[in-house]
């Protein structure tokens, strides 16, 4: 959204406190036009495109009723992911991109299994119910191999 770019809010003027209720508003106004339904599946995108970082959320870590304990391992292993991508930016700026995209992935997808070590079975079951099916973000105008085309676009 062009309302969260820094310079936006620098230009709007926009204080701390509007910056904190833009997002209940803006869901508040979609609310208006879209169906519950949508509302649903608009959510879990959302959801599956923060990633591991939707556990830092209020909202979730209450729909997911997470204990104290469980936020503070949880923030710990956000932490320690930050970290591990640091080192993985400078090894970068030395020139050294070989293989960057696969240790992202590595990464990620080790910080999400910790993550889920983290939650009981039902919160879990919760989870997945929250994020619902795998979306995949298309990004037209960018050709990433015909990876993003459905076959019978590519035939």
């Amino acid at each position: 959204m062009l309302i969260n770019n820094e310079s936006v809010k620098k230009e709007l003027e926009i204080t701390a406190e509007q910056a904190e209720k833009i997002p209940e508003a803006v869901q508040k106004a979609l609310a208006e036009v879209l169906n519950e339904k949508q509302m649903t599946r608009l959510r879990q995108i959302e959801l599956q495109q923060r990633g591991n970082a939707a556990f830092l959320d209020a909202r979730v870590k209450k729909e997911l009723n997470l204990t104290e304990e469980q936020s503070e391992s949880i923030k710990s292993i956000l932490d320690e992911a930050a970290k591990e991508r640091q080192e993985i930016f400078k090894e970068a700026k030395g020139g050294n991109f070989q293989g960057l995209q696969e240790k992202f992935t590595a990464l990620e997808k080790e910080t999400k299994e910790k993550l889920q070590g983290v939650l009981t079975p039902a919160q879990k079951k919760q989870w997945r119910a929250m994020i619902g099916d795998e979306f995949k973000m298309e990004f037209p105008g960018f050709n990433f191999g015909n990876k993003g085309k459905k076959k019978k676009d590519a035939e």
